[in-house]
């Protein structure tokens, strides 16, 4: 992680110490010894981080953050101001400014090097985030859409439920939305998406705890930092903002385990309430801009591999998932494809589901159908596109009711489609394709501009893979005995049309050796 820091400090010795302790963690440094001289470094080499004085002499506090914050090349770098001062207005004057945190001179090593590491790894989160969204961009996938801006949630959690209440009330003064008081209980129990706070206060008070063990479990004196770890560790919470407010003995040393442990900042609890608010309010924002990047990259790929007209996969995601069932074994949890649950759980939790094992991983009976519409061309050319698009949307919606969790459903041409049944039997698959032909045939097609329903049918071929010595999974898609199959189901798809239509034919099977 270690990265490069721009040291700004008008006294060369404050710059030598820092650059000597920096450089033994392996940071690569650049100094300036002015304010300008810092902005016109900042931006000529856009560092990781910048580490400053918050009493440079030839320009204001709040004039040199603002000459940071408002230019393209240092907007988003994490600002360290270093202070002599103790007081909290200063302070706070310097994070309202622009600083992403202070540190109060005489600093512990330690301490120091926890922030750099957090904020450098918060940092290249984002930049991570803002990475795959402009490739989503560029390549068409994302529509950039801002979401609903909710209120944000807030959840209190201290060692008692009077000090947790007491903070709550001086925070309302200082802050909008909602906020909540929990219990450590509480906090690690199931939650619906949409009340997982958006930000955690853990207060940690040893003196507290030992007074009060029965108000949490019995974790010692750092209860905090046990919850902060578990909430880094649960899906539903990992990316929540999380601050930790310490007191007590050893708080400098805890406050840089708690940076090191995940949380987005550490303080002591002299610390005011609005400067508490100014923290989580940042926080806050940076967490829900990485969620719109996370949201965005997840409709970019979902975008990527879905036909917008049907919902079904297209012909990109078809062919690949194809050949990974025709290799052997397929079952979603061994496909490095995502899968339909995978794509819509990913893009409103960001969570990977936990697919149902395969009843047989080593099954090598599997069937691809190609269905294809009877006389489209007569519905476009006799009733517009509207209509023949409107055909196309019902039996994608019919195909997706057909496909179990694990069968693929595509469509894979202009009135073309594909379904495939990755673990089934000859018998089964049969009875299936029936049994899509019938349901088609009988389904209503209420088209636009047309007074009278449509009658549809579909030609269906199928194409059936049997194997009596089933092997253990290959780490290669298939990619030839998927063409096979395609090009077996296609003879089939043609003999279905050229006796009559409306049915279904069965190639002739071979072993899938």
């Amino acid at each position: 992680m270690p990265g490069k820091v721009l040291i700004i400090d008008d006294i060369a010795t404050n710059r030598i110490v820092l650059k000597v302790k920096l450089a033994a963690a392996c940071y690569q440094v650049a100094q300036a010894s002015t304010a300008r001289e810092g902005i016109h470094a900042a931006r000529a080499l856009e560092p990781d981080l910048i580490l400053c004085s918050a009493q440079l002499p030839d320009m204001a506090p709040d004039a040199f953050l603002r000459a940071l914050r408002t230019h393209a090349c240092t907007a988003s770098i994490p600002i360290v101001a270093i202070t002599s001062h103790r007081d909290a207005t200063r302070r706070l004057a310097l994070l309202e400014g622009g600083a992403d945190d202070v540190l109060v001179k005489p600093w512990e090593e330690h301490l120091l090097l926890a922030r750099l590491r957090s904020l450098l790894r918060q940092n290249e989160s984002a930049l991570e985030g803002h990475l795959r969204e402009d490739v989503t961009r560029a390549l068409g996938m994302a529509e950039g859409r801002d979401a609903f801006d909710h209120p944000s949630r807030i959840a209190l959690i201290a060692p008692t439920k009077e000090e947790a209440l007491r903070w709550k009330d001086r925070l309302l003064d200082h802050m909008t939305g909602r906020i909540m008081t929990l219990s450590t209980k509480a906090v690690l129990s199931d939650m619906a998406p949409e009340a997982i706070p958006d930000a955690y206060v853990l207060f940690g008070d040893s003196a507290a705890l030992r007074r009060r063990p029965e108000t949490g479990p019995d974790r010692g004196p750092d209860n905090a930092l046990h919850l902060l770890a578990d909430l880094r560790a649960r899906h539903e919470t990992r990316n929540s903002a999380i601050i930790v407010v310490l007191s007590g003995e050893n708080a400098q040393d805890r406050a840089a385990d708690a940076l090191d442990r995940g949380a987005n900042d550490a303080i002591g609890q002299a610390v005011k309430p609005r400067e508490i608010a100014v923290r989580l309010r940042r926080q806050i924002a940076r967490k829900r801009r990485l969620d719109k990047l996370r949201a965005d990259v997840a409709s970019g790929l979902k975008a990527a591999v879905i036909d917008p007209l049907t919902g079904l996969y297209n012909r990109r995601y078809a062919l690949p998932r194809l050949a990974a069932i025709t290799s052997g074994a397929y079952s979603s949890e061994t496909s490095p494809l995502p899968s339909a649950r995978f794509l819509q759980n990913s893009q409103q939790t960001g969570k990977v589901p936990r697919n149902a094992p395969s009843k047989n991983k080593n099954r090598r009976d599997y069937a691809v159908m190609i269905l294809d519409i009877d006389h489209f061309k007569l519905i476009n050319d006799g009733f517009g596109h509207a209509a023949g698009d409107a055909v196309l949307e019902r039996i994608g919606n019919v195909l997706r009711e057909f496909a179990g969790p694990d069968d693929l459903a595509a469509r894979i041409g202009g009135e073309e489609f594909l379904l495939a049944l990755p673990d089934t039997t000859p018998q089964a698959a049969r009875q299936k394709a029936r049994q899509l032909c019938e349901t088609i045939r009988e389904t209503v097609f209420i088209a636009p501009g047309v007074k009278q329903p449509l009658q549809v049918t579909v030609s269906i071929g199928l194409a059936l893979a049997s194997d009596p010595h089933p092997r253990p999974h290959m780490a290669e898609p298939d990619w030839r005995g998927a063409q096979a199959m395609l090009e077996r189901a296609d003879q089939a798809l043609y003999s279905a049309k050229s006796h009559g239509r409306n049915q279904v034919i069965v190639c002739t099977e071979r072993s899938a050796a």
